[in-house]
């Protein structure tokens, strides 16, 4: 089974369970949202 995973807010604590996220089949990220727009680009 897939997991879906979407994120607000792409700064500081974000990017350690991104890449914990990567380390997990199951888990796709799909969704990202920042108020500071380039952060969510960068994450995506």
């Amino acid at each position: 089974m897939v997991v879906k995973v979407g994120f607000v807010g792409c700064g500081g604590i974000a990017h350690t369970h991104m890449e914990r996220l990567k380390k997990i089949p199951e888990a796709r990220m799909v969704a990202f949202y920042d108020v500071v727009s380039e952060k969510a680009r960068e994450a995506a």
